[in-house]
């Protein structure tokens, strides 16, 4: 299905896919699709645009803090989404006791829940891991919903 609900085709197994996916989908839209969402509870798999399948902002908990005892303010980092991410730069800040907010100079592609978000601060040479609990939010005040 696509984001807006429109039936496109049927699955193999949600499985079978990974969020960000483009190849092997068995659609043909007259574009190229991504998952963008895979819903369990449903066994729904969301497809769509390159565009939709774009976010700039994380937010992650279960936050590790491997040099420094915390960080205040808003900071500047490299982040990577994924092992296999060239990474990003973007601001982290504290949002709550165990969660931060990474905001991306540029959208990145396929945040995916359950994925560690790792940060590299310059100033102070320190890692931070998290693990992502939301995703595809177009603007930072939808995080808060």
């Amino acid at each position: 299905m696509t984001s807006d609900g429109t039936i496109v085709g049927q699955h193999k197994g949600i499985i079978h896919y990974t969020v960000g996916q483009r190849k092997g989908l068995g659609l043909s839209l007259g574009h190229p699709a991504f998952v963008l969402e895979i819903r369990p509870e449903t066994n729904e798999v969301v497809v769509g645009t390159n565009e939709e399948s774009m976010s700039r902002y994380v937010r992650a908990n279960h936050v590790n803090f491997m040099s420094v005892a915390d960080i205040d303010g808003k900071k500047r980092a490299w982040g990577k989404i994924r092992y296999n991410h060239k990474g990003a730069w973007c601001t982290v800040e504290r949002t709550g006791e165990d969660e931060i907010l990474c905001t991306f100079d540029e959208p990145v592609r396929a945040i995916t829940p359950g994925q560690a978000l790792v940060l590299f601060m310059m100033e102070n040479m320190f890692l931070e891991e998290e693990r992502f609990y939301e995703n595809r939010c177009t603007y930072a005040q939808q995080l808060f919903l």
